[in-house]
């Protein structure tokens, strides 16, 4: 029944962030449009191009602010407005209908980081900027001083930062709904206050573990070893972060795994 519930969602959603992702498509390729009509000279490159990219960056980001409002939205609506009535009629299991929602939300979600950090890099190589030789060096020695290794161990790192970021990002905003379904009146103000709560907290906790690492390294300065440390120092910090992103995930899950085999209140 999982698989039905499954299809259903992907059906019910997939017209609008498909049509989302396939904007941000059109977007990137106007712009390479626009990079390529650029004079290819050093100045231009440096400064029009860069400007370019950074107003896509900011379009791309509302993209994905989209995408993952309308997520949330469709999970609130679905099960948690008149819609429910029918959704919790259905011969299936309040468990059921929280991971079919979970399962397509991700996928869409992480579909959308992607096609986003795709889009950057195509803007880039569009703007002349990586095919610089003083670029492509400057960019050489960053990767091996920042994370200790080659542009394909940064972009592994990127890609499990982006799965573990996916699936906190998703669950918190679930489980902000799911606590709001506890307050008598006013569900969805207290599920944006749940939300913002659980933002503020995460990104404390997340601070407090990126301290360790960064008092070892302020350690490694005084005892004249920081070139080395440092030399991993951004990719051990990434690590961190992933790891914070994995806890918070596993927390939420289990949190919405609680809450979403209540009985749901409609009214």
């Amino acid at each position: 029944m999982l698989g039905k519930l499954i299809k259903y969602e992907w059906k019910a959603c997939y017209k609008v962030l498909a049509a989302l992702n396939l904007t941000l498509v059109l977007i990137t390729v106007i712009g390479c449009l626009i990079l390529q009509a650029i004079p290819s000279t050093e100045e231009n490159i440096f400064f029009l191009a860069v400007l370019f990219i950074m107003l896509s960056a900011l379009s791309i980001s509302a993209f994905n602010l989209t995408t993952q409002i309308y997520i949330y939205f469709r999970f609130y609506k679905n099960l948690f407005t008149a819609e429910g009535y029918l959704m919790h009629t259905l011969p299936v299991t309040p468990l059921q209908l929280f991971h079919s929602k979970l399962i397509v939300g991700y996928f869409w979600f992480i579909v959308n980081t992607l096609l986003s950090f795709f889009c950057l890099a195509v803007l880039g190589w569009a703007s002349r900027i990586f095919r610089l030789e003083n670029t492509r060096t400057e960019l050489q020695f960053l990767f091996q001083y920042t994370i200790g290794g080659s542009p394909g161990k940064f972009i592994l790192l990127l890609l499990a930062a982006t799965l573990a970021s996916g699936f906190s990002s998703i669950l918190m905003g679930y489980l902000s709904i799911l606590l709001g379904q506890l307050v008598e009146k006013y569900k969805l103000g207290a599920a944006i206050g749940f939300y913002i709560a659980l933002y503020l907290v995460s990104q404390v906790l997340s601070s407090l573990l990126m301290i360790i690492p960064t008092t070892f390294m302020a350690v490694a300065d005084d005892m004249g070893f920081y070139g080395e440390f440092a030399s991993c120092f951004y990719g051990n910090l990434l690590l961190w972060l992933i790891a914070a992103w994995v806890l918070f995930g596993c927390a939420y899950y289990a949190a919405c795994f609680f809450l979403a085999r209540r009985r749901v209140n409609l009214d």
